[in-house]
């Protein structure tokens, strides 16, 4: 029996081994599986084209069968990649691939894949590391065998904490179930390159590279490893290579642009930089991509005049018509701050004085004023102003009531 169920989940898709018997239905649309299996194959391509015929596969699938929780999971995973990747704004791509993976549960709370792709949500997104870890092992538990649970277990939740053994082993669990995956061994020579093994992590990626000569991602990092060890020369030419085969991706763009900078060609990394400035008004390109240029090239003069102007016009006028901002979320360490789903945020703003001119009190303005902050945070972070439900304001003036802080300034 157990060997008739696993033969028939291979072969269909449709069915769950659970114990001896066939217990649950993904779907009985046998077209339905097939896209679905066709989705996941270009989902595993990681390039743009590869990423949007995936989603779109996904959606025909539902569109035959509406309850397939499977491509739901499979619709969510599409739209986290996007927006990871930079193909996407993450506050496009993100809602939508929540929305997926919640659907995807509340047809079948037990599935798996779609614990993992909330649980990869949580952690880089929201930044709920104790949450995002209770869906990982949910996802594991259900299914041990899952080589996704546990890649992206790896990836995203152990590695961005420096985990790397944990990190290694779990990718190790990974491997034994899927060795000849592309997407699965580069994760592992990303794990090596994190981990500071830049010897290891570039005879993994060449190895990588051997089955499969266009694999972007592999290139990306292959890269990123020479570079790291001051081979710049080899860094270029994988960093390129990606570009080319990325049909310039913008983050291989921003990549190599701090490549050409760090490598003295100064005119080559301006020239990627002005690629960039005019990818972004026609499509969006990531702040990560120009800063990584930004600072190849030493060019920090933009935020330093910014911090000066916001000096200078508190002096003027009380307060900094373009504020400097520190935003601090303390609930996404600590959810036990905020109701579910909420977030509890700190913004400490500077230029403010105490003594505004015309004889105006901070009583009379302090409302104005947490506007404009929040309008400067909005510029950077569109839906900020929308998710804010409550504020405490303290000005200057609250700081030296409340606190004794003389001139509300906390700098003494």
């Amino acid at each position: 029996d157990d060997i008739a169920a696993m033969i028939v989940g291979k072969l269909t898709g449709m069915t769950e081994k659970k114990g001896t018997g066939i217990v649950k239905h993904y779907t009985e649309n046998l077209e339905a599986y097939n896209l679905y299996l066709q989705a996941r194959f270009f989902l595993n391509k990681r390039t743009e084209k590869g990423l949007r015929k995936g989603i779109a596969f996904c959606e025909q699938a539902l569109n035959l069968d509406a309850h397939y929780a499977l491509a739901y999971a499979g619709l969510a995973d599409g739209f986290i990649l996007l927006g990871f990747q930079g193909f996407v704004p993450p506050n496009e791509s993100v809602p939508k691939a929540k929305e997926a993976a919640e659907k995807a549960l509340a047809l079948n709370k037990d599935l798996s894949e779609a614990h993992a792709s909330l649980a990869c949500i949580l952690a880089v997104y929201d930044r709920h590391w104790g949450k995002s870890e209770k869906q990982f092992e949910c996802a594991i538990e259900l299914n041990p065998n899952s080589v996704t649970a546990h890649h992206w277990y790896a990836i995203w939740r152990l590695l961005p904490q420096g985990r790397f053994e944990s990190c290694l082993s779990e990718l190790r669990k990974a491997q034994a179930l899927d060795p000849l995956s592309l997407v699965l061994n580069t994760g592992i020579g990303w794990q090596h390159y994190f981990a500071k093994e830049y010897d290891q992590a570039i005879a993994t990626l060449q190895t990588v590279l051997e089955t499969d000569k266009d694999f972007i991602f592999a290139r990306d990092i292959l890269g990123q490893a020479y570079a790291q060890k001051g081979m710049l020369a080899e860094a270029i030419v994988e960093i390129e290579k990606a570009v080319n085969l990325s049909h310039r991706r913008t983050l291989s763009l921003g990549a190599l642009g701090h490549l050409f900078a760090a490598a003295g060609r100064s005119d080559d990394a301006k020239n990627t930089l002005s690629e960039l400035l005019g990818l972004s008004k026609q499509s969006y390109v990531s702040a990560y991509d120009l800063a990584l240029i930004y600072t190849g090239l030493g060019e920090l003069d933009p935020a330093f005049q910014y911090l000066e102007k916001a000096y200078f016009d508190a002096r003027q006028y009380g307060w900094s018509k373009k504020p400097f901002v520190e935003i601090y979320i303390p609930s996404t360490v600590d959810d036990t701050l905020a109701p579910p789903g909420k977030h509890v945020a700190s913004l400490f703003c500077q230029h403010f004085n105490k003594d505004l001119p015309d004889n105006k009190s901070w009583d009379d303005v302090r409302e104005e004023v947490a506007d404009m902050i929040i309008d400067t945070v909005t510029q950077y972070a569109p839906n900020f102003r929308a998710s804010v439900i409550a504020r405490m304001i303290l000005s200057p003036l609250d700081l030296e009531r409340k606190l004794a802080l003389v001139g509300g300034d906390i700098f003494h």
